[in-house]
């Protein structure tokens, strides 16, 4: 059969949560085993992901609640963030920072500038929506991965308190940290700030098994599926980590629990595949791998 890489997650990406409609996925701990691995070497805490770090609460009273006047608090944050005699944040995209980290080292990805942006205009009292940004998928190799790499972005908006805002800078501002080379303008679906850090936490797993710390990669998986159920890309990182493992049944179940509710999620398929194959399931890999080539 065709020698596929595992695909995995590193932001989520083609389906988040399936429709409206569409039933809550079951409860996953039938699928959690935590017997199979050794306690992580780092805390995980999913709390601190968008949480303000001592410098940064210093930074929020002594720079950014000092609005001047007439000013629109969205225009002062972002002065303040990316000004050059200011903090001037950079896009990094080697590793997924919290907002602390990223506030401390003046730069992160994406979803750790978003974070931190987000947490700062909370705390100023201004309304944040965070959004998913459809079709901006990128892909990248690492070893026998094959990563699928979202893009995140947010929104700010001055709180109303049930007051109509027609003067046009009270209108939405889409705040995009677009990394070199940039991307069009695509179309985006809101996040729950939940589903936001379920993000991050999937980010630290794809991390850690692409470094090959694969006990670790397990917990950051495991909290990400319990912070966000629905979260299907986490669903597919704790399979491809139970193959790593070399636990094939369970990552074929747990891929499967992806299909249950996308039936054409190609990331599970993919990898559903190689679990197959590595039970001896040929019949059914190639059918499945047939699926996917009609995908």
């Amino acid at each position: 059969m065709k020698d596929l890489a595992a695909a995995i997650f590193a932001l989520f990406f083609l389906v988040l949560a399936g429709c409206a409609s569409s039933p809550p996925m079951p409860p996953p701990a039938d699928l959690l085993r935590d017997d199979l691995f050794q306690a992580p070497s780092v805390a995980i805490d999913p709390d601190e992901a968008m949480a303000l770090s001592a410098p940064m609460q210093t930074y929020l009273d002594s720079r950014l609640r000092r609005v001047p006047r007439g000013v629109d608090r969205r225009a002062w944050l972002m002065e303040a963030l990316y000004r050059r005699d200011e903090l001037r944040l950079e896009y990094d995209a080697s590793t997924t920072r919290t907002a602390a980290q990223a506030f401390e080292a003046r730069s992160g990805n994406c979803l750790a500038l978003v974070m931190m942006t987000g947490a700062f205009a909370k705390a100023m009292g201004l309304s944040v929506r965070y959004q998913l940004v459809l079709g901006a998928d990128a892909f990248e190799r690492a070893g026998d991965l094959a990563i699928s790499i979202g893009h995140v972005n947010l929104t700010l908006e001055e709180q109303t308190q049930g007051r109509t805002f027609i003067s046009s800078d009270r209108d939405p501002w889409t705040v995009d940290f677009i990394p070199p080379g940039g991307i069009a303008r695509w179309r985006t679906r809101t996040l729950q700030e939940h589903t936001v850090v379920a993000m991050f936490l999937n980010n630290r797993a794809v991390e850690s098994l692409v470094g090959g710390r694969l006990d670790d990669a397990y917990w950051w998986a495991r909290e990400a599926i319990r912070r966000d159920p629905e979260l299907l890309g986490a669903y597919v990182t704790l399979g491809v980590i139970y193959r790593s493992r070399q636990h094939p049944a369970l990552a074929e179940a747990t891929l499967a629990r992806v299909n249950e509710r996308e039936p054409d999620n190609t990331h599970a398929l993919s990898n559903r595949f190689l679990a197959l194959g590595d039970l001896g399931r040929q019949a059914v890999a190639g059918a499945l791998q047939q699926r996917l080539d009609r995908l």
